[in-house]
């Protein structure tokens, strides 16, 4: 479940220690005046003071109460401890109190005693302390309590993982309205964790979480509305939960809308609004982001054109790993634009790339090898690079592949072989191979010698702009009769039609 990577059960202090009393006790507040020395005080008469801002009075009506018993008190009392309101901040008399009040069942106190443990604050790190607080309160019915005990069981802190029982917990707490535990729900669907993979309740749980404003879930509902996942697929609607998001500053829903506003994608395309959105992004690190700003300045699109920072926003993505960014990098390397020439540090990156399977990475890896890198060509090194992109059905490396099996560099000579990859790249429409493969045939060059099928590829190449397939479909032709070349425009016409 993606929201949970890196858990941090992050103690929100202000949220949890203030609270506020009880309906009775406002009143009474609202009613009654400030405790003084000689009256006997009240849980309303501390509160009032916490709003007039009298700290220390607070604190020591809050001490009389606690050291009574009274565990609302005890709770008030821990949080001045904890923050250092009206006496000097100490965590460890804040925990003490904490246990106090939490001991008594009092739920709050239970869910700040727990979030001390994980954190390690004023006690002892342990998750397994933090997990017996959040399940006494999750047994009281506190969803929070829920949703932070489903995280420690995701992760296994202090417990064994156990992502059905997560799940469960997730479950309670989001039933009951919690978004976090339905946005962590959803993620359990989309992922297949401790639940039967299903995108549509994954996607209805998502929704649950991001009509709360839940900016993380809100990106959701534009990923699965872009993609159709669970849902329709409405780029429209998708752009829609991204802005909700966006304007929330969340990051990956930014970047998404500077990748559909550059493209033109569910929006008219719109440069000046990729570049304020991929911008707001990348200066929060996101490494699409960072990877789209940089395009945007290479190609001048809603920035002046700038090399120098393509490159420096490219560098940024590439040392996060992104592969956009170190292709991208590497393409100014190879070129020497906005940065110095050096093929060297070009083909690191291309290959940094082309390890992870990025096919335009693995060809120009393959080409500068095959030219030669800083020395004499490595046909066997280009060989290599270009067979993982052409195993990925990338175009100009199958026709790469097939010239080197034609002419046994860096491979083995199969013409067969060479043949066969000519074929792959001229089904997918490239005139190139289109008139490589229509030349084999004429000759009988790894095939047979067909000159029907020569002429109906060597057609399909001239229609696709190859200026040589013109010469070679005129040879072909001075040694078929008219029935044959009818023949081949019939098969060409054929094919088109596909």
């Amino acid at each position: 479940m993606r929201l949970s990577k890196n858990l941090k059960l992050t103690l929100a202090v202000t949220a949890l220690f203030a609270i506020a009393a009880p309906a009775a006790a406002q009143t009474a507040a609202k009613k009654g005046p400030a405790a003084t020395q000689a009256s006997k005080p009240t849980m309303a008469q501390g509160v009032q003071a916490l709003r007039d801002g009298d700290n220390k009075l607070a604190l020591s009506i809050f001490e009389r109460l606690g050291n009574q018993g009274n565990a609302e008190a005890q709770f008030f009392l821990a949080g001045r401890h904890l923050i250092g309101a009206g006496t000097p901040e100490d965590k460890v008399t804040a925990a003490y109190w904490y246990r106090k009040s939490a001991e008594q069942g009092y739920v709050n106190a239970q869910l700040v005693l727990a979030a001390l443990y994980a954190e390690g604050s004023g006690v002892p790190q342990s998750f397994a302390d933090a997990a017996i607080w959040y399940r006494r309160a999750a047994e009281q019915g506190n969803a929070e309590a829920k949703y932070k005990l489903g995280r420690i069981y995701e992760e296994g802190l202090g417990l064994q993982t156990d992502l059905d029982v997560a799940v469960n917990w997730y479950t309670e707490a989001a039933n009951q309205g919690y978004a976090k535990a339905q946005e962590a729900l959803g993620f359990a669907y989309f992922e297949g964790d401790g639940v039967k993979k299903d995108e549509k309740a994954a996607a209805e749980w998502f929704r649950k979480a991001a009509d709360q404003g839940l900016a993380g879930s809100q990106t959701m509902m534009g990923d699965l509305h872009q993609k159709g996942s669970g849902v329709s697929k409405d780029l429209t609607l998708a752009v829609s939960w991204y802005i909700k998001a966006a304007e929330q500053d969340h990051p990956v829903a930014q970047s998404a809308l500077g990748f559909l506003y550059s493209y033109g994608l569910g929006v008219p395309t719109n440069y000046d609004l990729a570049f304020k959105w991929y911008q707001r992004a990348a200066d929060q690190g996101d490494r699409a982001a960072q990877s789209g700003l940089a395009r945007l300045y290479a190609d001048g699109q809603g920035v002046k054109q700038n090399f120098a920072l393509a490159a420096e926003w490219y560098r940024k993505a590439a040392d996060q790993g992104d592969i956009l960014g170190q292709v991208g990098l590497a393409y100014l390397y190879e070129h020497g634009l906005g940065v110095k020439r050096n093929e060297v540090s070009a083909a690191t990156l291309y290959r940094l790339a082309g390890e992870k399977g990025h096919m335009k990475a693995q060809a120009r890896l393959g080409a500068m090898y095959f030219i030669g890198l800083n020395g004499p060509p490595d046909h066997a090194a280009a060989a290599l690079w270009f067979q993982k992109a052409a195993d990925q059905a990338y175009v100009p490396a199958q026709v790469m592949v097939g010239a080197m099996y034609q002419g046994g560099m860096g491979v083995p000579l199969d013409k067969a072989l060479g043949a066969s990859w000519y074929r792959k790249a001229a089904e997918q429409g490239d005139a190139t191979a289109q008139r490589l493969i229509g030349s084999l045939h004429a000759n009988g060059d790894g095939v047979p010698k067909d000159l029907v099928t020569a002429y109906m590829w060597l057609s399909l190449s001239e229609a696709g702009g190859d200026q040589d397939a013109t010469k070679w479909k005129n040879y072909v032709a001075r040694n078929m009769t008219p029935a044959q070349i009818a023949e081949g425009l019939r098969l060409a016409r054929e094919w088109l039609k596909k």
